[in-house]
């Protein structure tokens, strides 16, 4: 799971690294896990790939998922790259 809090560009990239999982499930908070949403592996690569296309984006640059920043700082935007359609969980 992912949490709806800012990630540094250098901690979702070690995720990428360590992790060979085809994407995550972003919730709320690991206490209630309320799924906000998902993300593909290939998303998130990509997301990071062009944002790091920009001078002002480095391994400390952080990443957020949700809409609810305040950050005087730059950093990237990562909600078009989730998937917040309803998603079904079986078992």
């Amino acid at each position: 799971f992912l949490e709806l809090r800012s990630y540094t560009v250098g901690e979702l990239r070690r995720l990428l690294h360590d992790n060979i999982f085809t994407g995550w499930p972003i919730v709320t908070n690991m206490e209630d896990k309320f799924l906000a949403g998902y993300i593909a592996r290939s998303e998130l690569r990509q997301a990071l790939d062009l944002a790091e296309k920009n001078a002002l984006v480095d391994n400390y640059t952080k990443c957020y998922f949700s809409a609810e920043v305040d950050d005087p700082e730059p950093y990237v935007d990562l909600r078009p790259w989730m998937d917040t359609t309803p998603t079904q969980v079986t078992p």
